[in-house]
């Protein structure tokens, strides 16, 4: 859990007499929490339920992530992600990440650095160590392990490199 105290600041414009919100204003973590939620297994229920039964803040959220273009995700987001999420397989109880909204480090890609030597051409000898920490120590041949492989997951495709405070769902900036 965050140690921090998350901020959250949201501009609203709000019609008075129609009692809506006409516009809203979020940072990224604050959108990247909302859409979120869809992940939970609330979100497979608001998208059972058709339409004109839908009522309340989730079924907005939920249209508006329908209606959302596909150019605001990150690249490694769809709407599909959200809209039909999948359950969470074998015995994993993590906390999602986007949850901690101040709690970047673990939204972002895994990165992992093997040793530029990895393979010796002078000896002909291999030696395969990872680290997850760039320019750890090779324990071979003691170089700095500064490499970055590819991350591949579990469905096979490879994973799309982000700038740190890049995760999430959505992109940072948008206009």
């Amino acid at each position: 859990m965050a140690s921090s105290k998350a901020k959250v600041t949201l501009k609203l414009l709000i019609d008075t007499k129609s009692k809506r919100v006409l516009f809203a204003e979020a940072r990224k973590d604050f959108v990247d929490f909302l859409f979120n939620l869809l992940r939970l297994p609330v979100g497979t229920v608001v998208r059972l339920l058709t339409s004109q039964t839908m009522v309340g803040t989730l079924g907005n959220l939920y249209e508006s992530i329908e209606n959302l273009n596909e150019t605001y995700f990150q690249p490694n987001a769809t709407k599909l992600d959200l809209l039909n999420p999948k359950p969470p397989t074998g015995n994993s109880c993590d906390v999602n990440p986007l949850f901690l909204l101040n709690d970047v480090s673990n939204s972002v890609a895994k990165k992992f650095f093997v040793c530029p030597n990895i393979f010796n051409t002078r000896t002909y000898q291999s030696h395969m160590y990872v680290s997850d920490v760039r320019n750890a120590t090779c324990p071979h041949c003691n170089n700095y392990m500064s490499k970055e492989m590819a991350y591949v997951t579990q469905e096979g495709t490879k994973e799309v490199k982000l700038e740190a405070g890049e995760g999430g769902f959505v992109k940072g900036v948008v206009t």
